[in-house]
This record gives C-alpha cells, sequence and structure tokens, in this order.
C-alpha cells in the first residue's frame, strides 16, 4: 500500500449531506417511508444485454476486494466509502462503479491488485493446492486462510498481508497452478524468514501443526466491565475463522428468562450490585458495602452463569467446534477449573485496561443514545467496578493467566495472538522438516524483499 490508509476514508472527499425534508415531505405511512428510504440507494444498472438494475451491495464489493488481495478490514472499509461517497438515489452502471473502485485503488495499492480487482477469474482458481497426505483432496488457494495463519502467528495485519501477497506473488510469477500443501508451507516458512525473522517461522509452524490436527479451539476471554470483552472477543474470531461466539451476559439473560428472581435473585441484577440481594443484617444494611461484598456478590452471580457456561463450551467439545467465549463472569478459577477438566484445548485470558481514568473514559463512551442510562448507571458504580477488576487482576497473576492490557486494539489484538500461540507451543512445536518433509523446498529466491522485520 502506498499510503497511510487513513487516506483512504477521505479520499472522495466530504460530500455535503443530503437534506431529504427539502426535497421528501414527511411520509405519513409506513409505505411512504420506504419509498423516502429507498429513493436514497444507490442503484447498479447491468450494461448488458438484459439491463437489470440491483441495489449497491457492500458485501459484493468487499469479496471483490478480498480476492484481489486486500484484507478484509480494508476492503470492507473500501466498499462503505464508495457506498457512502455515492450516495443519494441515482443510478450508475457498473462500469462506472468499476472506475470509481480502481481510481480509489490506484492511490493506494500496487498495479497487479488493480489488476487482479479487475481481472477476478483466473487468478486464484488455478492455483490448487493438493493434500499432501491424500492428493485426491484439493482446495483453491486462499489469501483469507493464509492471511488468517498469518494472524495466528502473531503478525499485525500489515506483515501478514504483505506476507500472503508474496507467498501469491511468487506463484503467480512462477505461474504455478497445482502444487502440495507441504510445497505451500515450505514456501511460507522462506517467506516469514526473510520478511519477519525465525520467531516468527516458529509460531508460524505452531498455528499449521495445530490446525493439521483438526483439534477445536475454546478461547475463554475475561475481564471486567468496559475492558473490551465483545469487541475483542468478536476481532478474535473473525481472525481464527472461528464461526462460535458466546457471551456470559446473554446466557444470564436467558437464564433469567427461565429463573423467577425470588429463586435466584443474584441473577437478576448487575454484577457489580449482586451484592445488595445477599443475605445482610440489618446493621449491615445501614453500612456501605466493603470489597468483600462486592466480591462475594459477584462471585454468587459467577457461579450461577457457570452452568451455562459449561453447558456451551461441553456441547462445542462433543461436535468439535472452536468456540470464543467471553464475559465477566469468566473468572479465573472458574477459567482454570474448565481447563483441567475439558479434554480440548482451552485457552483462558484476562483483559484490563490498567488506568483507573482510562476505564471510566472507556465506560463513559458507551454513553451513545441508546446506552447512555446504562454508562451513567457503571458510573455511579464505578467503585465497585474497579474493585471487580482488581480482584480478577489479582487472581489471574496467581493462577498465571495471561494479563492483556487493552489501551489500543491492535496492539491488544496481537497480544492475544502470541498468548494463544504460547499456550499451543508445549503441544503442537515442531520443526520445519517434520511437519512439512524433508523434499526440496520452494526457496521462494524471486521474491523481492523490501526490508525484514525480526521481533
Amino acid at each position: 500500500m502506498k499510503n497511510s490508509f487513513k487516506d483512504i476514508l477521505g479520499f472522495f472527499g466530504k460530500d455535503e449531506e443530503i437534506d431529504l425534508s427539502k426535497s421528501i415531505e414527511k411520509p405519513a405511512s409506513q409505505k411512504d417511508k420506504k419509498s423516502a428510504k429507498e429513493s436514497t440507494k444507490l442503484i447498479i444498472v447491468d450494461t448488458g444485454k438484459d439491463g437489470a438494475s440491483t441495489p449497491f451491495l457492500r458485501g459484493i464489493l468487499t469479496r471483490s476486494l478480498q480476492k484481489a488481495g486486500v484484507s478484509f478490514d480494508e476492503s470492507y472499509a473500501l466498499a462503505s466509502t464508495v457506498k457512502d461517497s455515492l450516495a443519494g438515489g441515482r443510478a450508475i452502471t457498473n462500469e462506472e462503479l468499476r472506475s470509481e473502485v480502481v481510481q480509489l485503488l490506484s492511490r493506494h495499492y500496487s498495479a497487479d491488485i488493480i489488476e487482479h480487482y479487475q481481472k477476478p477469474t483466473n487468478i486464484y482458481d488455478v492455483i490448487q493446492v493438493l493434500d499432501s497426505v491424500d492428493n485426491n483432496n484439493s482446495a483453491r488457494f486462499s489469501l483469507t486462510q493464509h492471511n488468517r495463519s498469518m494472524y495466528a502467528a502473531g503478525l499485525s495485519p500489515e506483515i501478514a498481508t504483505s506476507v500472503t501477497r508474496e507467498v501469491f506473488k511468487d506463484l503467480h510469477l512462477r505461474k504455478i497452478t497445482e502444487l502440495e500443501s507441504n510445497e505451500l508451507g515450505h514456501l511460507t516458512c522462506s517467506v516469514l524468514r526473510n520478511q519477519v525473522g525465525e520467531r516468527a517461522v516458529q509460531r508460524y509452524l505452531i498455528w499449521a501443526n495445530f490446525s493439521r490436527q483438526g483439534d477445536p479451539l475454546h478461547i475463554l476471554i475475561g475481564g471486567a466491565t468496559g475492558t473490551g470483552k465483545s469487541t475483542i472477543a468478536t476481532d478474535i474470531a473473525h481472525r481464527l475463522g472461528i464461526i462460535r461466539t458466546q457471551s456470559t451476559d446473554m446466557l444470564r439473560e436467558v437464564m433469567r428468562m427461565m429463573t423467577p428472581e425470588r429463586l435466584i435473585p443474584t441473577l437478576h441484577t448487575s454484577s457489580f450490585n449482586a451484592w445488595k440481594v445477599q443475605p445482610r443484617t440489618r446493621e449491615q444494611e445501614q453500612l456501605e458495602p466493603t470489597i468483600d461484598n462486592i466480591i462475594s456478590g459477584y462471585l454468587a452471580q459467577a457461579k450461577e452463569v457457570s452452568v451455562s457456561s459449561n453447558a456451551i463450551i461441553q456441547r462445542a467439545q462433543r461436535e468439535s467446534v472452536s468456540l470464543v467465549l467471553e464475559g465477566i463472569h469468566n473468572h479465573p478459577t472458574l477459567m482454570e477449573e474448565i481447563k483441567q477438566e475439558q479434554k480440548g484445548i482451552v485457552i483462558p485470558l484476562m483483559l484490563a485496561v490498567i488506568k483507573r481514568s482510562s476505564l471510566k473514559k472507556r465506560i463513559k463512551g458507551r454513553g451513545s443514545e441508546a446506552t447512555h442510562r446504562r454508562a451513567k448507571r457503571y458510573i455511579n458504580q464505578f467503585d465497585a467496578i474497579w474493585d471487580i477488576q482488581n480482584f480478577l487482576l489479582d487472581e489471574a497473576d496467581q493462577l498465571n493467566i495471561p494479563i492483556i492490557h487493552n489501551i489500543r486494539r491492535e496492539e491488544a489484538l496481537e497480544q492475544i495472538m502470541l498468548a494463544i500461540n504460547n499456550s499451543l507451543a508445549e503441544k503442537y512445536s515442531i520443526s520445519e522438516d517434520k511437519l512439512f518433509g524433508a523434499g526440496e523446498e520452494i526457496t521462494g529466491e524471486e521474491i523481492t524483499v523490501e526490508s525484514k522485520i525480526d521481533e
């Protein structure tokens, strides 16, 4: 990429906002509302024989850009920028749309990316990767899958994308249309070794070996309110290709619907207020809660929710499906118990925002229109939230559970990938020759290495 990705978002400039009230009267019915909404859609007119028109679909453009070698995050951002810039209820041809996209790509990406976007056929489908164990099984080379293996090796999105592009570039330049998975593994190791360093190669080998075994991966993410658990869990699931994610807060909501408050009152309040519904003497009710009171209430709620959490994990193991389970109820002792009791690969992680002012700021950031009252309630109970975080971090430290400081999202994601890889290392560490065979390697001699990043 030639320029900073931030430049992409401002490429089309800031168009004037369309004030629909000047041209459309307030709709008096649901039908009118629907018509007003549809009038702002971007319509694509096919220049082929039938001349059919369809609405612009961001997902289709995102996939087209991914196939051209652009990462998912960048593809989605580019597609969103195109949609916002060309919106306004007008119709353009598919050729005009393609021209707009090419113009955008030309300012930020190399010529080969543009060529792949303009000629999406005969680019990836011609490269078939044969299973080295059973050559009857094959799959086309996938940039997305290869990128994920680079993420799992602890590489940043920029470096991961660069390595994947170099691997594909080498295969494309040498007109490789078919190769075994072991050959692709050797080539990937060569590019990693040249561009990043030996430690990245070892991490890639760990992940590649784990992936070949077909074992499910169960990632448990804990953390206090406001530490970014749901966002991080979604990102991790996307990067590792994990389809199933679950939140302990959602599990608690289901349990609340099924269980009357009088039976399990701790389920029907927030984790930092659960102490209020626990038995207390009349004298204690007149006093401010102690830290022990707050933690006792929190643990009581977590224990109830753990019934559903365990059921979710057990089902995922029976179905041999990977899972990301996040939530405040994933406290260290519980996660360690799950790790010891379950047969699959269970990796516990604890998120933290260690500066009091930073955590409060993140919680205030939740104060959008839909969640303003909830954010205000969190701020009013911030001392209790802070006490719960201190408890979680102290317990995680004692049990040697990785603590991830979620200050900057991308750095936190890289830390998590490294923590996952380190957890897998004991069981899945392996040499390149043992994993991919000691046959003739594809050395990638034609690859031009601009820089080497040794961690």
